[in-house]
């Protein structure tokens, strides 16, 4: 077990020093009011990993109720937004960038697996129990006269030093499927190996499908946090490795087909910098999964409204069994359809040669700029206005798109040639000519 002066000598290092001042004051206040305010939780876990950077978001726990009146007083000294919630015994302050979360010691039960916790005020160790990993169950008193001492019911600073993600109980994943995504994300971004009992026990959870297409909003933001990562490829790894990717859909496995994607869509990224590449990663998810499975993961996501008609426009796109024959067939294929579509559609091609990602290529990298060549005014000398003018217009777009002509005279001699066939086939004279 670390000492006090270890742990507070770790802490000093750990904090930036008004943040550490911060903390001395609200621990001091707490005791003057019969508190005892702790630190817990990944604060306590990120500052014994010496690799790991200051995390600006904060958490406080006591076990006597009085915190979020704590946390009001503070918010005044300090001139802090304060957003409190005292029916759940929780208050966030604000003191950008730092962010302060109070919440008063608690305990849950779950009726039935992947239920919604049932919380009521507890102690501290009941607080800590209820955490997923060892490595989380920490806590440091920030009392003036216990400053520092270390609360760790389940070796979570020996499972640091030995690098190992570990729970203690068989139901920790049945409770929440949550802990599972924790369980891979925690261990890649930490580099932890995942103790063997603890594998066992999410692996059979996962194998025994009562999570299986089990989405809910912590599940969808930890989904988007994988995405958002550098190389989500090592997380999705791991996702499968533990059978977690059994959430989105039991048919759903890390392939190289969809590793092949991926990579794929940062190879092309340079062509596509304005468009999030974590929404592309989404698409091919979808792209990878049937009904109802990515319908139901589309509900899930709640996502922006743009977000879910670039996948409704890929769907559509991976629904024509042809390629484009022609420049302007992809031209009006493409048209209007979103960069992350047309991104994800061009990475869904295995065969960069093949006939459609040629056609995107084509499309994506010189004819979306061609303009057409000529303008609605110019066509009325013709032919009467109607909507067979649209029409006119876009064979001499298309005509240019295809190369079959290049020069403005050249679009108007076929223009001209063209009003001809349509005033002839619709019984007009055309300008110019006896009856």
């Amino acid at each position: 077990m670390l000492s006090a002066a270890e742990l507070s000598l770790a802490l000093s290092t750990y904090l930036p020093e008004p943040v550490l001042l911060r903390l001395q004051e609200a621990g001091a206040l707490a005791a003057e009011r019969g508190l005892s305010l702790y630190l817990i939780g990944g604060s306590v876990r990120d500052m014994l990993l010496p690799e790991r950077s200051f995390d600006w978001d904060i958490d406080l726990v006591s076990e006597q109720t009085g915190i979020v009146a704590l946390a009001e007083t503070l918010a005044q000294r300090w001139a802090g937004e304060l957003h409190p919630y005292p029916q759940y015994g929780t208050a966030t302050l604000r003191l950008k960038p730092l962010e302060l979360d109070f919440a008063t010691a608690r305990t849950e039960h779950y009726t039935h697996p992947g239920a919604n916790p049932e919380v009521s005020f507890s102690t501290l160790h009941a607080d800590l129990v209820r955490r997923d990993f060892s490595i989380n169950a920490l806590a440091l008193n920030l009392h003036p006269e216990r400053w520092c001492e270390l609360t760790d019911p389940f070796d979570g600073v020996k499972h640091l030093q030995q690098r190992v993600l570990q729970t203690w109980r068989e139901d920790k994943f049945s409770e929440d499927p949550v802990r599972g995504w924790r369980a891979a994300r925690l261990s890649v971004s930490l580099n932890f190996a995942i103790a063997a009992e603890t594998a066992v026990w999410l692996k059979q959870t996962m194998a025994s499908g009562c999570f299986d297409g089990f989405l809910n909003r912590r599940i969808c933001s930890e989904l988007w946090k994988c995405l958002e990562k550098p190389l989500p490829d090592v997380y999705l790894t791991r996702l499968d490795a533990l059978g977690v990717l059994r959430c989105l859909s039991p048919s759903l496995h890390w392939t190289a087909e969809l590793a092949g994607c991926f990579e794929r869509l940062r190879r092309l990224q340079v062509q596509f910098d304005e468009v999030s590449i974590a929404d592309a990663y989404l698409l091919v998810l979808l792209a990878h999964l049937t009904e109802p499975w990515n319908s139901s993961l589309l509900k899930a996501l709640h996502l922006p409204r743009a977000l879910q008609n670039s996948w409704f426009a890929l769907a559509r796109q991976l629904g024509y069994t042809e390629p484009p024959a022609s420049a302007s067939e992809a031209f009006q294929r493409f048209s209007g359809v979103s960069a992350t579509t047309l991104w994800v559609l061009w990475a869904l091609q295995t065969d960069t040669e093949a006939p459609l990602a040629a056609a995107i290529s084509h499309y994506w990298q010189q004819t979306r700029f061609i303009q057409p060549p000529l303008s609605g005014k110019m066509l009325l000398e013709l032919v009467p206005r109607g909507p067979w003018l649209r029409d006119l217009l876009w064979q001499v777009h298309a005509a240019r798109i295809d190369g079959q002509i290049e020069t403005h005279h050249q679009a108007q001699i076929l223009a001209h040639q063209l009003a001809k066939q349509w005033l002839l086939a619709n019984g007009c004279v055309p300008q110019g000519e006896d009856n």
